[in-house]
């Protein structure tokens, strides 16, 4: 039995003796060819120097507006007599939108125009009279109190006779109509919505460390969702030097020292209300191009 074990352990001994050696042959191996292997030659690319643009991009989000938009309202109250104009349509400077009835203004003032009409007349013969000194200049004062009080109210009804003619205060596109012929108008109801498209404001934020690279009449890239496959350019209009406190509730994308800019776009025909659409402000992806110089870029990576 013990014969046996030992002529295992000489077995087991000359197999790892075997397997140890023939590894270790092997790393000497690998360790000679490493140390004889020359590294191959180096690979150089060489280009001349030259001073360029580089066109760096600042992108933000912004909104668009229009450059005049209102809420069409009246100023005096009143029926709705006749409606001069369609939801979505384009309207001109001065255009007729609304017209309120004005039957009662239009009688006062046949009749104030009547009695302005007396006044004056009873003021001539004053003013004859006086030259003869057949009449007091206290008279004569009192008559032409009379026809000027009697001009104000004349003129102060044509006034509210015109505010009952409600007009477009400037050229753009309408929105949806809101009122119907028969109803009662109050001060200030909205009528409709009245935009000015043909230039749009656009409004977006950078961050601080850009406000040096920013300057009026720079020009921005635009982009929106309605247009994916077109690009308007604008110029930049204003910058605010105001920047936004920490923990405050302004929409200055959420970083301390942002600044708010402001840029005019022309108009971005055609622009056409979409089914079931009648927006204000559209969301817009906003891309600014700062030109900087290499060697200002160099120097800002390099320490």
């Amino acid at each position: 039995m013990l014969k046996r074990l030992l002529l295992l352990c000489i077995v087991l001994g000359a197999l790892f003796g075997g397997i140890f050696g023939w590894k270790y042959h092997k790393a000497e191996q690998n360790r000679q060819a490493l140390a004889t292997m020359k590294p191959p030659p180096a690979t150089v690319a060489s280009t001349n120097v030259r001073a360029e643009q580089w066109q760096s991009l600042v992108t933000s989000v912004g909104t668009l507006s229009a450059i005049q938009g209102v809420d069409v309202s009246s100023e005096v109250a009143g029926i709705i007599a006749a409606i001069g104009f369609e939801s979505g349509a384009s309207v001109a400077e001065g255009a007729l939108l609304v017209q309120l009835d004005a039957a009662t203004e239009l009688a006062d003032l046949r009749a104030l125009e009547a009695q302005l009409k007396l006044a004056r007349l009873d003021y001539e013969r004053a003013t004859g009279l006086a030259q003869r000194t057949a009449l007091s200049q206290a008279q004569l004062d009192r008559a032409k109190s009379q026809l000027d009080s009697l001009a104000a109210e004349a003129d102060a009804q044509r006034a509210t006779i015109n505010r009952k003619s409600i007009r477009a205060p400037f050229g753009g596109m309408l929105g949806i109509r809101l009122v119907d012929i028969g109803q009662y108008l109050a001060p200030g109801t909205p009528i409709v919505s009245l935009q000015r498209l043909d230039v749009l404001y656009l409004d977006f934020n950078v961050p601080e460390r850009y406000l040096q690279q920013l300057q009026v009449g720079q020009a921005v890239a635009v982009s929106t969702a309605a247009y994916e496959d077109r690009e308007f350019t604008g110029q930049i209009t204003a910058i605010s030097p105001r920047t936004a406190s920490p923990g405050s509730s302004s929409t200055y994308l959420g970083k301390m020292g942002a600044h708010s800019v402001a840029a005019t776009l022309p108009t971005m025909k055609p622009i056409k209300p979409r089914p079931r659409a009648c927006c204000r402000i559209m969301p817009a992806m906003v891309r600014l191009r700062v030109p900087i110089s290499l060697s200002t870029a160099i120097s800002r990576i390099l320490p």
